[in-house]
C-alpha cells in the first residue's frame, strides 16, 4: 500500500527558478513533483539541477540520463518519436532539461504540465534515481510528450532541487502550480 503526502506546493510568479531547499529528507522513500500549466515569459527550456548540500552547489551534482519525445503537429503535418541527444547526460553537472520551448511569446495557451520522480533521494549506498514526463504545446504548434530517465553519478544525499528556465536570460516563471509529494510504501 502506498501512501502520497503533499508537502508543499508554490504558484508561479516571475521568477526566473523554484527552489526546494527543505523537507527532502529521509522521510519518504520517493518525492514526487508536478508541474500544473507552466508557463513562461519568453520561449525557454524547463530544467531541474539538484544538490547534496542545500543548493549552496549551485545544484551542480553530476547526472547520466536519456531522453525522448514523441510529437504531432496540429493538423497532422509532422509527427514522430525520437531519440534526444541534446538532453542526454553522461557524467554532466547542468541543469536537466524536462520539456521544449513553450513558444510563449507566439502563443498564448501555450503551457507545460508533467511530473519528475526522485528515488530515495536521503540514502547514501546508491546513486540517486529519477524519472519525468511532460507534455507541452511548444513551437510551431507541436503537442509534444517529453520522457526521460537519469541517475546521479555518486552516492551523495540529494537534499535539495531546483526547477528553472535555461536558453533565454530574461525568461520567468508566469504561471502555474509546482506541487511537491512524498511517497512511501509500506
Amino acid at each position: 500500500m502506498s501512501a502520497l503526502t503533499k508537502i508543499s506546493e508554490t504558484t508561479m510568479a516571475g521568477a526566473t527558478s523554484y527552489a526546494i531547499t527543505s523537507g527532502i529528507d529521509a522521510t519518504y522513500r520517493c518525492y514526487y513533483f508536478t508541474f500544473q500549466n507552466i508557463r513562461t515569459s519568453a520561449d525557454a527550456l524547463f530544467t531541474v539541477g539538484l544538490s547534496n548540500d542545500g543548493g549552496l552547489d549551485n545544484y551542480l551534482i553530476s547526472k547520466t540520463a536519456g531522453a525522448w519525445r514523441s510529437y504531432q503537429q496540429m493538423g497532422g503535418i509532422g509527427r514522430a518519436t525520437e531519440f534526444r541527444s541534446a538532453w542526454s547526460m553522461g557524467n554532466d553537472t547542468a541543469f536537466q532539461t524536462l520539456s521544449e520551448h513553450s513558444d510563449a511569446t507566439a502563443q498564448a495557451d501555450s503551457n507545460m504540465s508533467g511530473y519528475f520522480y526522485l528515488f530515495h533521494p536521503s540514502g547514501t549506498t546508491y546513486m540517486k534515481q529519477y524519472m519525468w514526463s511532460t507534455n507541452i504545446l511548444g513551437q510551431s504548434d507541436y503537442s509534444q510528450q517529453l520522457n526521460g530517465a537519469g541517475r546521479t553519478t555518486s552516492a551523495a544525499a540529494v537534499n535539495a532541487v531546483q526547477f528553472k528556465t535555461l536558453d533565454s536570460p530574461t525568461a520567468t516563471l508566469d504561471a502555474g502550480t509546482i506541487t511537491m509529494w512524498g511517497l512511501n510504501t509500506s
